[in-house]
């Protein structure tokens, strides 16, 4: 098309070619008026922006338990809303500095869920390692041995 002849249908201005969408459904809006479309968008979506992110975490929190087993690696629990991710070398706030949890499962996902740095602890067996330093459920079955 030549330039200056296509007409933005928002605005209708007509800038020069080169301002206009790449693709079928862009090509005649220009891109100030796709941006702005889209940042309404963004604002008057902001229920369904939450659920589709919410459902996306859970996916991928399922993706990251099932690759860890499933379960509690020290009491055995299964119930998947207990269970959370264990930071081995305790480096958590590290990892999950400047990171979104979606991105943190990609990266886990993409190295392969490295069970060297990773594994699966319930809440409390979690907590009792972080606050203590070992799980109450360890302290047992040494003192049983």
């Amino acid at each position: 098309m030549s330039e200056g002849l296509r007409i933005c249908r928002l605005c209708k201005k007509s800038p020069p070619d080169i301002e206009f969408g790449p693709s079928r459904s862009q090509q005649w809006r220009c891109r100030k008026c796709l941006s702005l479309k889209a940042r309404e968008w963004y604002v008057n979506n902001l229920d369904e922006r939450k659920e589709y992110a919410k459902k996306l975490r859970q996916k991928w929190r399922l993706k990251m338990l099932k690759a860890y087993g499933n379960k509690c690696t020290c009491c055995g629990e299964l119930e998947p809303n207990f269970l959370t991710l264990e930071h081995i070398n305790r480096d958590g706030r590290e990892h999950r500095r400047g990171r979104n949890p979606v991105t943190i499962l990609r990266e886990m996902r993409d190295a392969g869920w490295p069970k060297d740095r990773f594994t699966i602890l319930c809440y409390n067996c979690n907590l009792s390692r972080g606050f203590y330093g070992e799980c109450p459920h360890k302290r047992k079955m040494l003192e049983v041995a």
